[in-house]
């Protein structure tokens, strides 16, 4: 799904998108990468030293929200963002492109203090570069430092059912995807994009295991399961769901004759080493 598509927070679940406020002036900061000399050389050659400039916003602020309410928005603007009644680990999963599940550590505030927050580049800039912005003010504004690692987690293995493959092949082209709550419309897309649809559905990764490299039309009809609605993995019972109607499993299997697996595997993780509350602006 595209970037820029707004997120809906129901029942617990995403609503929409946030950030919201006044504007403080943030300062680029460079690094000096220095440059040993090689093997052999004279230690009095000069050194040389490459400066890389860490991408910022021309102006940001924060603010604590107090409303009292769960749902939030995320909306991205050219160079910038607004997000509304939006929680740290909100933040952090956006900048660094991990799921809930791959998220671990840091104390308990970052998933329940909710911020406005809004942040702008001097020019528009592409939305990768907008998330390396919003890295820098989570670093500046909430002194937040991570580091990576690789956990064995549960995850779902998207195959191919006995039945067989239930998949309208087209040619290739420019991929449309619009899911919401028990619907996906999709139009050219891989095995790999429904994967990563599945993954946000079920807060837990999804590898595509199926073997089909060709591009496909999807449309899949189900009631949201817990899974959906908590926004939590569930492994055992995954056949149970709030309404009426085929569950994500169920419908996958019979309208499309793939089949999800649950297993473990090593899943990339981001973990929290330090966090702090802003001081508003």
């Amino acid at each position: 799904m595209s970037s820029r598509a707004v997120l809906r927070l129901d029942l617990g679940r995403k609503i929409g998108l946030a950030l919201a406020g006044a504007a403080a002036l943030a300062v680029p900061f460079a690094v000096g990468i220095v440059d040993a000399p090689a093997r052999g050389q004279s230690s009095d050659v000069a050194v040389q030293s490459t400066v890389i400039t860490v991408p910022q916003f021309e102006v940001a602020s924060v603010k604590l929200n107090r409303s009292g309410t769960i749902a939030f928005s995320m909306r991205p603007t050219p160079g910038g963002i607004v997000y509304t009644n939006v929680t740290l680990r909100d933040c952090i999963q956006a900048a660094y492109g991990v799921r809930d599940d791959q998220l671990s550590g840091g104390p308990g505030w970052i998933g329940s203090e909710r911020f406005d927050i809004m942040a702008k580049a001097a020019s528009p800039v592409p939305d990768s570069q907008v998330m390396l912005m919003l890295r820098s003010l989570l670093a500046d504004r909430f002194k937040l430092t991570i580091h990576r690692d690789t956990k064995t987690l549960p995850l779902y293995r998207l195959v191919v059912a006995k039945s067989g493959p239930k998949l309208h092949e087209v040619e290739p082209g420019e991929t449309s995807i619009r899911g919401d709550r028990g619907k996906l419309t999709a139009q050219k897309i891989s095995m790999r994009q429904l994967a990563d649809f599945l993954a946000r559905r079920l807060n837990s990764m999804v590898i595509d295991n199926t073997g089909l490299n060709a591009i496909f039309d999807v449309k899949l009809d189900w009631a949201p399961d817990t899974n959906e609605i908590t926004g939590k993995p569930t492994f055992a019972g995954a056949e149970q769901h709030a309404n009426t109607g085929p569950s994500l499993f169920t419908a996958l299997q019979d309208q499309l004759g793939l089949k999800l697996q649950a297993d473990k595997g090593p899943v990339g993780v981001v973990i929290i080493d330090k966090a702090e509350k802003p001081s508003e602006n």
